[in-house]
């Protein structure tokens, strides 16, 4: 369906049908990974440093990285807890401005989260950065120090970001039905309807499939068909299995 009512998608041969799945929309959205840092000791004198290394800094590869630091010089009546809050402030005020990730602290527990970064249709994809968690070196009698904190996984947080994934790929793929400017020669442009609510879910039902054609097209071109069903609804997947007679545990089985 478009927004000027029904429209034609490739004729399918049953038989040239590989696979079939439908993904429910939970699995499309991403979790929030987080990292707790427990404090073990106190070492009056000594500048504890908590060091965060985020990963796909500015860019998509594991060597496009920066670091952010925490800081906290610890005093005659600190106890784990009052290190916990210094190095948590100074964690939020290095990463605030960026918006890196999300620092609390509760006692002597430090927990970092990371944060779904600012996306715009077509604009800025969906990301989230990832990141680890060190410890600076404390000089603790005499002796260089590494483990004055326990570090451990945290749990991770769904989130609703699914909608946004199916939202940006509406929109690319609108590019090849003619809007392959993209709002080019404004106020002259095409303005282009979509289809997709942001604030519904749906699942994604796919259906990869082959073109054999005649002469010099008689070897298979694949392709996959994306067809977004309300979520939890399982109407068109059972229309589609009774149209292939596939059944559970073939691959051509939309379960």
């Amino acid at each position: 369906m478009g927004a000027g009512g029904l429209v034609s998608s490739d004729k399918i041969d049953v038989a040239s049908i590989v696979k079939a799945s439908q993904t429910p929309y939970a699995d499309l959205c991403d979790k929030l990974a987080s990292k707790t840092v427990k404090i073990t000791e106190v070492v009056v004198g000594q500048t504890y440093v908590l060091k965060v290394i985020f990963k796909n800094y500015i860019g998509m590869g594991e060597e496009d990285m920066t670091v952010r630091l925490g800081t906290y010089t610890a005093k005659s009546l600190d106890t784990v807890n009052t290190i916990a809050a210094g190095l948590a402030a100074s964690l939020q005020l290095n990463t605030k401005k960026e918006n890196l990730i999300n620092v609390t602290v509760a006692t002597d527990t430090i927990t970092l989260k990371e944060v779904e970064q600012d996306w715009q249709l077509g604009k800025f994809p969906v990301a989230i950065i990832p990141f680890d968690v060190f410890c600076g070196e404390l000089i603790n009698n005499g002796d260089s120090d590494f483990s004055w904190a326990t570090i451990a996984d945290g749990a991770a947080t769904p989130t609703n970001n699914g909608i946004k994934k199916l939202a940006d790929l509406e929109y690319f793929c609108m590019g090849a039905r003619g809007d392959e400017y993209r709002g080019m020669g404004y106020p002259r442009n095409i303005t282009t309807e979509y289809l997709i609510n942001m604030a519904s879910t749906y699942d994604v039902i796919t259906i990869h499939y082959s073109f054999v054609g005649e002469g010099i097209d008689v070897q298979k071109s694949e392709k996959d068909i994306q067809i977004l069903v309300p979520a939890g609804n399982t109407t068109l997947a059972t229309a589609i299995n009774t149209l292939t007679g596939a059944v559970e545990g073939k691959s051509a089985y939309i379960g």
